[in-house]
């Protein structure tokens, strides 16, 4: 499949603001009115400023990540993070998350989390 340029660019931002932690570079990536979550999410966020506080959150109470796959699908841009360290006492053994990113006009206006790497590719691969 042929993807357009703003997939490619923008999985390459996508990657470059994870590794270097460029929030400035992760809200500019991110619509206005970005949404993660369903509406019945605990942790839903609805704009741009709430996705960036949320992971600076996330990074600021310890939890690790690196990045392992940023990949253009169909529905957007899949991202495969590994969670090394929960930021807590209790020990966990360190395991995958995925975010499909979709994409209008450039930026990413829904974050959908997985756990599940078969969901998330499915989820990426629909029109």
């Amino acid at each position: 499949m042929t993807y357009s340029m703003d997939y490619i660019t923008v999985s390459a931002k996508i990657r470059m603001a994870f590794m270097t932690r460029d929030w400035h570079l992760i809200k500019s990536l991110l619509a206005d009115d970005v949404h993660w979550g369903d509406n019945s999410s605990a942790n839903k966020c609805r704009s741009s400023r709430e996705v960036r506080d949320r992971f600076r959150t996330a990074i600021s109470n310890g939890i690790e990540a690196e990045i392992v796959e940023v990949i253009p699908v169909p529905a957007g841009i899949l991202c495969q993070f590994r969670v090394l360290n929960f930021g807590s006492p209790q020990t966990r053994e360190p395991r995958e998350l995925y975010h499909l990113y979709r994409l209008s006009q450039g930026r990413i206006f829904q974050i959908c989390p997985f756990d599940d790497r078969e969901q998330a590719i499915n989820a990426g691969n629909l029109n």
